[in-house]
């Protein structure tokens, strides 16, 4: 048995209905999770002190 939502769309009509502001937000936050993610590899040891 397989379905979809009959509203789902891609990724991209969604990028390319999204207002610009809203696009550089999303991209502006993904950069960030990314760097928080990899904090603890870059920095390495110098994290322990906090719980990493």
């Amino acid at each position: 048995m397989s379905w979809t939502w009959e509203y789902a769309f891609g990724a991209e009509e969604a990028a390319r209905t999204a207002p610009p502001a809203f696009l550089a937000e999303v991209e502006r936050k993904a950069a960030e999770v990314v760097r928080a993610a990899e904090a603890p590899y870059v920095l390495g040891r110098s994290l322990t002190h906090l719980g990493w």
